[in-house]
């Protein structure tokens, strides 16, 4: 199960995300050595018609495994598939929900 950065809002995130923190994890295990770390859930500042404030996207931490971030990116479109945008930023991952 991933971690939360203290203060991040993980209340009402959707099924769509919450059902998938098993396979983001082992993905993250996998690839880093360690827990995925969720930076933002319906917290933060993001466009104004941002997934993250209905509850179907979520950011990652990357500031620490930049070296492996890409790798990492693509292991978790083919975890989870077409229905998910999984998008390195400068700064974090940030994956959604989006069929």
């Amino acid at each position: 199960m991933p971690i939360f950065k203290p203060g991040v809002d993980h209340r009402n995130l959707s099924y769509h995300i919450t059902g998938k923190y098993n396979d983001i994890d082992e993905v993250h295990q996998n690839i880093v050595g360690r827990e995925a770390i969720i930076t933002s859930g319906r917290d933060g500042r993001h466009m104004a018609n941002s997934r993250h404030y209905s509850g179907l996207a979520i950011d990652l931490r990357t500031r620490d495994i930049l070296f492996k971030a890409e790798e990492l990116v693509e292991a978790l479109k083919n975890k989870l598939g077409n229905n998910y945008d999984i998008i390195l930023e400068y700064d974090h991952i940030h994956l959604e929900y989006d069929p």
